[in-house]
């Protein structure tokens, strides 16, 4: 689950992206799509706005058993351009999960 809030009006559409990172830093899986599947663009949001957004990544079956953290971020899907955070960084980590071997 996603919450982002707008500190301004948006004037460029925004890809969503969530990256499963592993221990090296290797992207193992990812969701990337448009906020809330499509239905409200980030041109729409008004400053001030929350929106709140879930968002699924497929895990691969061949996926070993370990511990793995989620990023997320904004990007222009034209340029893939990422929008920048305050303190330069073009990704947040959210998290971490801890996977099983599967049985």
């Amino acid at each position: 689950d996603l919450e982002w809030r707008a500190r301004h009006h948006p004037t460029t559409n925004y890809t969503v992206f969530v990256h499963l990172l592993d221990s090296r830093g290797r992207l193992v899986a990812q969701h990337d799509g448009q906020p809330l599947d499509g239905t409200y663009p980030t041109t729409d949001w008004d400053e001030g706005d929350t929106v709140y957004d879930t968002v699924s990544i497929p895990l691969p079956p061949t996926l070993p058993a370990g511990t793995y953290r989620l990023e997320t971020g904004l990007y222009q899907l034209a340029t893939g351009a990422r929008l920048g955070l305050p303190n330069g960084d073009t990704s947040l980590e959210v998290g971490a999960i801890d996977t099983k071997e599967a049985s």
